[in-house]
Formats: C-alpha cells, structure tokens, sequence
C-alpha cells in the first residue's frame, strides 16, 4: 500500500462531477482548511450521494454521473480542521457541488489517499482488469457522454 497527498484549492465557479474513484484508491482523506471568514453558503462542501438507478451502483471503473441522476446521502461541510474518510466501492459516489464564494477565496482541502502502489497498478492483469470494468460498466453510463469525455477529446 502507498500514501498519495495533494493540495487542492478550487476557486469560485469550480466543481467535482459525482465519481467512485479509480479500482487503485483504497481509502481518501479530505482535510479542510477553510478560509478565514468561509460561509456553508459558499457550497464547496463534499457531498456524498446514492445513485437513483441501481445499474450506476456498481461503478469499479469510476464513470461520472451529473448531480441530477444521485440523492444526497450526506455532506461534509467546509469545517476547520475537519477530516473525512471514505473508502472506494463500487457505490462510494461523491462529488463538489459548484463553489459559491466571493472572488478572492477558494475551497482549501489536504487530500491524502491509501493506494495500491503505481508497480501493481501499471502491471498488465491490472490494466487488464481495469479495461475489462470500463467495457462491461460503459454501456450503464453511455447517457452521460458529457461528464464522461476524456480531457481533449
């Protein structure tokens, strides 16, 4: 298992689409560090969410889904000093709904991620197993080419 971290800080208007998050992320941490005078109005909260349909709960290949084909389960508002965790299922959907906040700030998060490490997760069964979800789960998504486009396509 590796430890992955990033910084994130997404500006007004931004957003993350509903996804699962790739077969390779076993558990992430999403540690907030809100700006001095945040609101909850703001958004920028993480919102973990139910597919409507049940074909999209069995998403190993991490395919999108817009906003308005999931429930909101639960949200975890921008909090100082908080730490959430989830772990990566077939159904573990959550997303960033679009950030609200004035034009100087941002949505500020610490993400770390438990991960298989990059040696097993490029290996030929893995990629193999990895192809073989995103043929057999792609025709449950092909209604959302939008939020499915791969970056230059």
């Amino acid at each position: 298992v590796q430890l992955t971290y990033e910084w994130s800080s997404m500006p007004p208007g931004s957003y993350i689409n509903p996804h699962t998050d790739k077969a390779a992320k076993l558990v992430t941490f999403v540690w907030h560090f809100p700006e001095v005078g945040w609101r909850h109005t703001d958004c920028g909260a993480t919102v973990f969410l139910a597919a409507k349909r049940w074909k999209h709960n069995f998403n190993w290949a991490n395919f999108k889904l817009p906003f308005r084909e999931l429930n909101v389960l639960e949200t975890s508002e921008v909090e100082g000093n908080r730490l959430v965790m989830f772990a990566k299922t077939g159904n573990s959907w959550h997303a960033v709904p679009p950030i609200e906040c004035g034009p100087n700030t941002g949505r500020r998060v610490f993400i770390f991620n438990y991960r298989y490490p990059v040696e097993i997760t490029d290996s030929l069964p893995v990629r193999a197993m990895e192809s073989f979800h995103r043929r057999s789960q792609g025709w449950l998504f092909k209604d959302f080419p939008d939020v499915n486009r791969k970056p230059g396509a």
